[in-house]
């Protein structure tokens, strides 16, 4: 495989293309590693070496990440592998990553809250993950609810949110096509705020988040972006410098969907990998599950929340695990911010009215947390 040198200047390097791996298709086992917080995404091209990605870094908190490349790079598979692979990550209740039970009662330790702001790609998880966005105005109703549960933590000192449990669960926000939210102009403010809100404070209340976007360069994405620790590049239209971390010239990438450049927990930001491949159906004699399959695991066992998230997050519209939120919430409150009774209140204040500050019937959970 040809490999990019990465000590020369871009317009001194070769404009060769690195050879081609071969397909990946998830079999869809979860790879969470306790000890270190990740999950594999795929494998890098030179050494068959697994690629990883942080959930969250032991001691410090959640981890969270940024997915970009043109369209047909492989985003929104990518995406969809994290999904099942933080949607079937658990730990057992009695002695969490020591495994020293005779039976140990393994649990999910991540919430998994996605966003679909166009309702086509991540429609294999709509009702399965643990809350579903779906479309536009549902995903900053999404964004905010998870920024005050976040607050919510960690205005109680939260030191034990660093690493998750069964019952305090990371709450993992998976957002498709954020470009779609930064280019509306009723919606691009507040969901710029929210992210940032979660990307800067997120760490030490279990709350990370994870966006996919067209392009890293610097004029492409939101400066909040830098404060991932996850940074994933597909093939781009152009040739690009060192962004965010990454080290490789994403325009010479060969066109296929999951080649890229991962900057993460291995520090390998120059070596080319390939993520792991989850269809959204599988074709005919396609090997593997696709993700309609792997949703419906993950949706046999909703993660709970803990008491102090979910009280703050009820009064926002929040019903219970397997909730799709939708579009209608988020206009109403705005409508209602804008209108002279709204005067003097803020994006959170609109939704407790709208919504009545109610929450629909929760199921008990044998942990202790919503179920």
């Amino acid at each position: 495989m040809t490999q990019l040198d990465t000590t020369r200047p871009l317009h001194d390097r070769p404009a060769s293309t690195p050879a081609a791996p071969p397909e990946d298709p998830w079999d869809g086992v979860p790879t969470y590693d306790p000890a270190r917080g990740t999950i594999q995404i795929g494998r890098y091209t030179d050494d068959a070496t697994p690629a990883r990605w942080l959930l969250h870094a032991p001691g410090r908190g959640a981890a969270s990440g940024v997915i970009g490349g043109s369209m047909g790079s492989g985003k929104t598979s990518a995406l969809l592998v994290i999904a099942g692979e933080t949607g079937q990550a658990r730990l057992c209740v009695a002695c969490g990553a020591d495994r020293s039970c005779a039976r140990c009662d393994l649990r999910r330790i991540a919430a998994l809250w996605m966003a679909d702001p166009l309702r086509q790609s991540l429609a294999g998880f709509r009702g399965q993950a643990d809350l579903m966005a779906w479309g536009s105005y549902a995903t900053v109703h999404m964004l905010i609810m998870l920024r005050a549960g976040m607050r919510a933590r960690a205005g109680t000192g939260c030191a034990g949110c660093y690493d998750p449990a069964p019952d305090r669960p990371l709450v993992t926000g998976l957002v498709d096509d954020w470009q779609w939210i930064l280019e509306d102009p009723e919606l691009a403010w507040l969901g710029r705020w929210a992210a940032a809100s979660i990307l800067r404070e997120g760490p030490r209340a279990g709350a990370g988040l994870t966006l996919l976007v067209p392009s890293l360069a610097p004029a492409g994405f939101p400066a909040e972006l830098r404060k991932a620790r996850n940074v994933l590049c597909g093939r781009t239209g152009y040739r690009s410098g060192p962004v965010l971390g990454i080290q490789g010239d994403t325009g010479t990438l060969p066109r296929l969907p999951g080649v890229g450049y991962l900057n993460g927990p291995d520090d390998r930001p120059g070596a080319v990998m390939r993520a792991k491949y989850l269809p959204q159906l599988l074709g005919p004699g396609q090997p593997g599950p696709d993700a309609d399959a792997v949703a419906g695991r993950i949706g046999q066992e909703h993660a709970g929340l803990d008491e102090v998230f979910r009280a703050a997050v009820v009064p926002l519209g929040y019903t219970g695990p397997g909730q799709v939120l939708a579009d209608e919430p988020m206009k109403a409150a705005l409508e209602f911010l804008a209108s002279p009774a709204g005067t003097g209140l803020d994006i959170e204040d609109a939704l407790r009215h709208v919504t009545g500050g109610t929450a629909g019937p929760q199921r008990p959970s044998p942990s202790g947390a919503d179920q």
